[in-house]
């Protein structure tokens, strides 16, 4: 019994032996190909994600893209139907702020020699205490309304703090990036349109093709404002009854249409003075 006990064990051991040897290449294999079959479908889960994360991104940036289309055509369509420059240049920054989710907006218009780049139009607070202190920035001042007025390209500032051209404004404190954009109409530099966001790195490449095509608009409505501010002028001063007319929509009571008809009266008779003045002069 004790023999035939050894001759099992020994059997058994022997048998044992050679599952083990046998069997563990095998499952040493197994297991670096689950391990390699694991890595690669990390890999694959990892390049997932990443593609999935770029398709948000590419249809966030398709959506943004869609939506500064959709609020230049609003702004632009607006601005069509305004002829006073002033009112049209508050109106300009308020839109752009409001459709576009800027901080501030801002409208420089150039002085007559081209010389200094004049605030004419704000919409945040602080740009409203800067219009009321007459705030002017000179052509290739240490600004980046300086430098575009100098070298008529828009710029970014990604980040304020960084961007060695960037004037630190203590009316804008939250500023932490900008964009400026020249207003060119017929080639010459009438102005600049300057946005700015509470955001860093808030404009891109894209932005800017975006925001020059709502720039070229903005620049055509303001020389159209100007051009009929000119004939305005000049109406004014040389017809006494588009003078009239132009009193008469602005009056409410019979009093003021009667002061607005007497002055007319009395400014054309002066004008007729004048040229049959002008006229014995020539005699």
């Amino acid at each position: 019994a004790l023999l035939s006990g050894l001759i099992t064990f020994v059997a058994f051991s022997v048998a044992l032996f050679a599952s083990f040897n046998y069997l563990f290449p095998r499952l040493f294999v197994a297991l670096q190909k689950s391990t390699a079959l694991s890595d690669d479908l990390e890999r694959e889960q990892m390049a997932l994600a990443e593609r999935t994360h770029m398709l948000q991104d590419a249809n966030l940036n398709l959506q943004r893209r869609a939506m500064y289309l959709e609020a230049t055509m609003q702004v632009s369509q607006i601005l069509a139907t305004v002829f006073e420059l002033d009112a049209l240049l508050q109106q300009a920054a308020n839109l752009i702020t409001n459709y576009f989710d800027f901080y501030h907006t801002g409208i420089f218009l150039m002085d007559e020699v081209g010389e200094w780049a004049l605030l004419r139009a704000a919409s945040s607070t602080g740009g409203r205490r800067m219009l009321a202190r007459g705030h002017r920035l000179r052509r290739g001042s240490d600004s980046m309304v300086g430098w575009v007025v100098e070298h008529q390209r828009p710029r970014i500032a990604a980040d304020v703090g960084e961007d060695a051209v960037y004037f630190a404004n203590p009316d804008l404190p939250a500023t932490h990036s900008a964009m400026t954009l020249p207003l060119l109409a017929g080639g010459q530099l009438i102005g600049i349109l300057d946005v700015q966001s509470t955001e860093e790195a808030a404009f891109d490449q894209d932005d800017i093709r975006t925001l020059e095509g709502l720039a070229g608009l903005l620049a055509i409505a303001i020389t159209n404002a100007q051009r009929l501010g000119d004939e305005a002028s000049v109406l004014e001063s040389a017809s006494p009854l588009y003078r009239l007319a132009h009193r008469l929509a602005t009056t409410r009571t019979e009093r003021e249409i009667y002061t607005a008809v007497s002055y007319t009266h009395l400014r054309a008779h002066e004008t007729v003075l004048d040229l049959v003045c002008r006229l014995l002069l020539e005699k």
